[in-house]
C-alpha cells in the first residue's frame, strides 16, 4: 500500500518528492527513463546534504550515516515509512516494554538501528550489547553509535550460535541487512558482493567470559539462523530476568527439518508462556513474554 501525502504541516518539498516518487505510476516512469540514479542522488542532497539521517521513533531522536541516496530511502523505508517491511511498528514495541535502566542484547545489530534507539531509551542507568559479525557492517555499526554520542552500549565483532565457529557470511552490497549464513534465491535482492568468514562464539559461554549482565530484553533478527542463535542462549534466555525476546523468522532460510513452531517450541522450554506471532510477507515475528 503506498504512503498518503504528508499532513499539512509537513508538507516540506522532501515529504513531496517521497510521496510522489512512491507512487507506482511515477516508480515505473522513473525507472523506464532511467533515472533511478539521479533522482537518489539528488534526494539525498536534499534530505542529508551532510551525509545524516535524522529521524524520531517513539521521541526518540537517532542520525544514521547515510553515505548514498539509495541508503537514504533504505533507511527511510526501515523508520519512516508504514509499509510491510517497515521496522518502525516493531521497534516501537520493544521500546513499550523496556523502561529506563534496563539491560538489553541486539542479535544481528547490522548499522545499529535497534541499538540506537534502545540504547536511548534505557538510558546511561541501562545498556544495550550489540553483536554484528560483518567486518564493514560493524564499522557502520560503530559510528552510528559514536554520532549519537552513546556511552552504554558495548559491541562485539561475532556472531551468536551453538558453538564457536568460523563460518562463511553471504554479504550483499546494498541491502546489508539481508547478509546471512545462508544464500538469498531472491532474485530481487544484488548479487552477493562477497563471501567473508566470520567468527561465531557460544551465547551462553561468551556471556559468562565476559561476565555480561543478563538481560531483561533481546532482539534476534539473524536472517535464518535464529535457532543456532536461540541453542546458544538457551541459559540466558531461562533466566528469570529475562523477560522479553523479539525475534523475527526467516521461514524460507531455516535449514531442512527446522520449522517455526520448533523454533517456539524450545522458547516455551525456556519460560516464555506468552508467544505473540505476526507475519511479514514470508517471515514471522515473535513477541515472547514470560508474564
Amino acid at each position: 500500500m503506498q504512503d498518503e501525502p504528508p499532513h499539512e504541516g509537513e508538507f516540506l518539498m522532501r515529504d513531496f518528492l517521497r510521496w510522489l516518487t512512491a507512487l507506482s505510476p511515477v516508480r515505473f516512469l522513473v525507472h523506464a527513463l532511467g533515472l533511478a540514479p539521479l533522482m537518489r542522488k539528488a534526494y539525498h542532497h536534499m534530505a542529508a546534504s551532510d551525509g545524516i539521517f535524522r529521524v524520531e521513533v517513539a521521541g526518540v531522536p537517532m542520525q544514521f550515516t547515510a553515505k548514498t541516496g539509495k541508503e537514504l530511502l533504505s533507511l527511510e523505508g526501515l523508520l519512516v515509512t508504514n509499509r510491510g517491511w517497515s521496522e518502525r511498528a516493531i521497534l516501537e514495541g520493544y521500546l513499550a516494554f523496556l523502561r529506563p535502566g534496563d539491560v538489553a542484547y541486539d542479535v544481528g545489530a547490522n548499522f545499529g538501528i535497534y541499538t540506537v534507539a534502545l540504547a536511548k531509551w534505557v538510558g546511561e542507568g541501562g545498556c544495550v550489547i550489540a553483536f554484528e559479525p560483518v567486518p564493514g557492517t560493524f564499522q557502520r555499526l560503530l559510528a552510528n553509535v559514536q554520532l549519537n554520542g552513546l556511552h552504554n552500549v558495548t559491541c562485539f565483532q561475532k556472531a551468536l550460535g551453538e558453538r564457536g565457529d568460523t563460518v562463511n557470511m553471504h554479504v550483499y552490497p546494498d541491502e546489508p541487512w539481508c547478509s546471512s549464513f545462508i544464500e538469498i534465491a531472491d532474485k530481487s535482492i544484488s548479487r552477493v558482493q562477497s563471501i567473508q568468514p566470520v567468527e561465531v562464539v557460544q551465547g551462553d559461554s561468551f556471556r559468562r567470559q565476559h561476565g555480561l549482565p543478563i538481560p531483561r530484553a533481546i532482539k534476534i533478527d539473524v536472517e535464518g539462523y535464529e535457532h543456532e542463535v536461540i541453542y546458544g542462549l538457551r541459559e540466558t534466555l531461562s533466566d528469570v530476568a529475562c523477560e522479553f525476546l523479539g525475534c523475527e523468522i526467516h521461514t524460507k532460510r531455516l535449514p531442512t527439518g527446522f520449522t517455526p513452531a520448533q523454533i517456539m517450541d524450545l522458547l516455551k522450554t525456556c519460560g516464555f508462556t506468552k508467544i505473540v506471532v505476526s507475519s511479514r510477507g514470508e517471515e514471522q515475528q515473535l513477541a515472547c513474554y514470560k508474564r
